[in-house]
């Protein structure tokens, strides 16, 4: 998984293509010498993670992630809590998800499909951990944060990963235009990181999101 210090994943698919490692996934994933790769470097989420999650570790909690691939953080999240149910929401069939538990339950759907994420959520119950890893851009996060924010349970943690980029891009060009005395032809005028911080001032402390990932 990319959450952790080093992304194992990426680091196979460069060397297929460079003709560097013969096996199949399942063949790198049981490889034998595993230190002697140069791995790629991965977003180093796992230690966050722990910091926050460690005393809810044997908590019979419910999980939900929000883009998902081939389900390989799905799995160390099945892996680190050892008694929650973990929900994983992607667009890909699940053919494409490489992981099987009796506590691991895969939907397909488009974040966009309203009617789909509609009868996702329903008779769900109250999720404990929602993670977006979705599409990482400021749309997809607000549309996330409308279909399932309200699912989240009192006390919760909402956590939107690798926003960051995208914000202080998008703050470029909002600053570019305030300074040429224009206002950006944009659904909103804010980065969604201050988006958060305004949503928080107004709940009152029902809910916790966790930022700067």
């Amino acid at each position: 998984s990319d959450k952790g210090i080093f992304d194992t994943k990426k680091t196979f698919e460069q060397l297929k293509k460079k003709n560097k490692f013969s096996g199949n996934y399942f063949d790198w994933i049981n490889r034998d010498e595993k230190a002697k790769y140069d791995y790629q470097f991965g977003n180093g989420y796992s230690k966050i993670y722990e910091q926050y999650f460690s005393g809810l570790r044997e908590n019979k909690n419910n999980l939900l992630e929000i883009g998902v691939a081939n389900g390989h953080s799905s799995a160390s999240f099945y892996n680190f809590f050892n008694n929650s149910k973990i929900y994983c929401l992607d667009s890909k069939p699940e053919s494409k998800f490489f992981y099987r538990g009796t506590r691991l339950n895969y939907y397909q759907a488009d974040i966009f499909d309203y009617d789909k994420i509609s009868k996702f959520l329903d008779k769900k119950p109250l999720f404990d951990i929602i993670i977006d890893d979705s599409q990482h851009d400021q749309h997809a996060a607000l549309v996330n944060l409308k279909n399932f924010l309200p699912f989240l349970n009192t006390g919760g943690y909402y956590i939107i990963e690798d926003f960051v980029s995208d914000d202080i891009i998008f703050k470029k060009i909002l600053d570019f235009h305030r300074k040429k005395n224009k206002k950006l032809n944009f659904y909103t005028q804010f980065t969604l990181q201050e988006i958060i911080l305004m949503i928080t001032k107004k709940d009152h402390g029902s809910f916790i999101i966790k930022m700067g990932f």
